[in-house]
């Protein structure tokens, strides 16, 4: 429904008010951030969770072991910490992967809106022969 409601937005907003994009960004928008809209909504109620979680599990931990759970706490203190530097990473090599997508879908984009104008005015013929007299120029 969601990628849904994005193409229809999309459709609404004429040629001359979208210079900003590019159509592979925006395809790229429609399948990619759409999913990550979907899975931030699915885990909204799990992050909900976390802080009595954490209380439950500190209390529990501290009834068992004494102040000896801090050695543990610290365990995750730097767990944390380094995710948090993995994910900082992540994202700048996501973002070059966006582009690189962005780049692909726009070349991808253009060549299927190309094959559409030979087919719609009929001009395979033509443009079969000029592919092939030019092939054959290049290998004599």
């Amino acid at each position: 429904m969601l990628v849904g409601m994005i193409y229809r937005k999309h459709s609404k907003i004429s040629e001359a008010t979208n210079k900003e994009f590019e159509q592979g960004e925006i395809v790229n928008f429609v399948q990619v951030d759409s999913d990550r809209i979907f899975w931030l909504c699915y885990s909204i109620s799990e992050m909900a969770r976390i802080p009595f979680i954490f209380f439950l599990a500190f209390t529990a931990f501290f009834y068992y072991f004494g102040w000896y759970f801090l050695s543990g706490l610290v365990v995750v203190v730097l767990a944390v910490v380094s995710q948090s530097l993995s994910g900082c990473w992540i994202t700048r090599v996501q973002k070059k992967l966006m582009e690189a997508k962005d780049e692909r879908m726009k070349v991808t984009t253009e060549a299927l809106n190309n094959a559409k104008m030979l087919k719609l005015y009929s001009w395979e013929k033509n443009f079969m022969k000029r592919i092939w007299r030019k092939r054959a120029l290049e290998l004599v």
